[in-house]
Order: C-alpha cells, then sequence, then structure tokens
C-alpha cells in the first residue's frame, strides 16, 4: 500500500540521548518502508519522557544518519502518549492533506494505534519492525502485552469522547 505519510509512534529515550531497543527498531522499519517507495514523508512523533530529549528528536537523528533527507521528515515532540501522538499528527496530516498512512510501532502496540487513528478518521495500516522484540527483555515485552489489553478498551472511551466533543 502506499501512502502519503509514515506515522513512527516514539518508545524511550535513555540518558546520553540514546534509543531503547524498541525506539530503534522502529525508525529502522520506517527507513527501510520510505527507501522503499512506501511513502515520499514520515512524521516522528514523540516527546520528552524519563530522558530528554523528545523522542522525536532523537528518531529523526537516526534517520537523517541513514539518508533520509531532512525535508521528508516533520517532527511531532510534544506528545506524551499514543492519544496525544495521534490527534497532533491528524493535525498535521490534515495541513498538508495528506490522508493515507502506514503507523509504525512494535506489534503489541499496533491494534491501538491502528484503532486510533482509523477512529480519528485516517485510512491506516500497521506494520511492526521486522525484529520482534529485539534486544527488549521478555518479561518486559509481556508486559507490554498486558499493558495494551487495558489500554485498548480505555482509548475506545477516549475516541468516544472525542467525537461526542467534536474535536
Amino acid at each position: 500500500m502506499k501512502a502519503d505519510v509514515i506515522v513512527v509512534l516514539g518508545a524511550a529515550v535513555w540518558p546520553d540521548e540514546q534509543p531503547s531497543p524498541s525506539l530503534l527498531r522502529r525508525v529502522n522499519k520506517s527507513v527501510d518502508l520510505y527507501k522503499s517507495g512506501y511513502a515520499d514523508n514520515i512524521i516522528m512523533s514523540g516527546g520528552v519522557g524519563r530522558y530528554p530529549p523528545a523522542e522525536a528528536v532523537v528518531m529523526k537523528k537516526i534517520a537523517l544518519r541513514n539518508g533520509i533527507p531532512s525535508d521528508r521528515i516533520i517532527t511531532e515532540d510534544q506528545s506524551t502518549s499514543t492519544y496525544q501522538s495521534a490527534v497532533n499528527c491528524l493535525s498535521m496530516m490534515n495541513e498538508n492533506k495528506w490522508e493515507d498512512l502506514i503507523v509504525v510501532s512494535d506489534s503489541y502496540h499496533l491494534t491501538r494505534s491502528v484503532f486510533l487513528f482509523r477512529a480519528l478518521g485516517k485510512s491506516t495500516q500497521g506494520i511492526p519492525p521486522d525484529e520482534g522484540r529485539g534486544d527488549t527483555k521478555l518479561w518486559k515485552w509481556v508486559y507490554f502485552h498486558l499493558r495494551e489489553l487495558a489500554a485498548l478498551p480505555w482509548y475506545a472511551i477516549k475516541v468516544a469522547v472525542h467525537r461526542i466533543r467534536g474535536r
């Protein structure tokens, strides 16, 4: 599927601006998709977490080092949740008149992410990195999957409220 934009959802930045394994996997996948012609633009999304700088800033640096042109990357560096990322990226997409997106995140996170972008009105395909959990510890990977089970119904409620309020 050719899309207007690839949206890469953030993950932790470690001390000294080091990307966590999840963050690095996601950015690397977006670079591969861009270079394979899946989209002509990338939105890197993620604000400041435990360690600065913003996830989107670290993500852009990785993409630039991997040959993605700076003018093809938009940074959304204010969000600190998947919901905020979706709403902020939606605004950027609307400004650019983009309708179709590929969202890149780890497999455990894609169901909620795709649901959210679709519920907010965008044609969305989710693609995970090829490496599975990579260097992420097994206990953390299991925790992330369990957290998603709780988050999906909560996000369904948030989307319903968003629609009722009309924004």
